[in-house]
C-alpha cells in the first residue's frame, strides 16, 4: 500500500511538474520584453568568378526581425576577395549590426491604383 501510495504522489508531482513547464512561452529572439516579432527578413548574395563580378568578389549575409513596435535589428556579415595586379585590396571579412525603427507606407501601388 505505501509502495502505490509513493507512486501516485510522484506521479502527480510529475504531472504537475510538466503542466507548469509546458505553460511557459517561448521567449524567443524578438519575442520577449513586451515586443511582438512581426517579420523576419533574409538576403544574401554570393560571387567568387571574376568574369561576372569583376572586381566585386566576395559577398554578404543579412538578417533582419521587424517587431510590432516599429523597430527592427539587423545583421549583416560581408567578405571580400579584392586583389589587383598593383597589390592587394580589401581581403577579409566584416560585420555589422544595425537597429532602428521603421514605418510602413503606401505608394498608391496595390490593386486598383493603375
Amino acid at each position: 500500500m505505501r509502495h502505490r501510495t509513493l507512486g501516485f504522489v510522484l506521479g502527480s508531482l510529475m504531472a504537475l511538474l510538466l503542466s507548469v513547464a509546458s505553460a511557459v512561452p517561448a521567449a524567443g529572439y524578438g519575442n520577449s520584453g513586451g515586443s511582438q516579432q512581426l517579420y523576419q527578413a533574409t538576403a544574401s548574395m554570393n560571387c567568387n568568378n571574376p568574369s561576372l563580378c569583376g572586381s566585386f568578389l566576395g559577398g554578404f549575409w543579412a538578417w533582419a526581425e521587424f517587431d510590432a513596435d516599429g523597430t527592427f535589428d539587423a545583421e549583416v556579415t560581408f567578405c571580400s576577395h579584392l586583389s589587383t595586379p598593383a597589390g592587394p585590396g580589401f581581403a577579409g571579412a566584416g560585420h555589422a549590426h544595425a537597429s532602428g525603427s521603421y514605418i510602413i507606407t503606401d505608394f498608391g501601388l496595390g490593386p486598383g491604383s493603375c
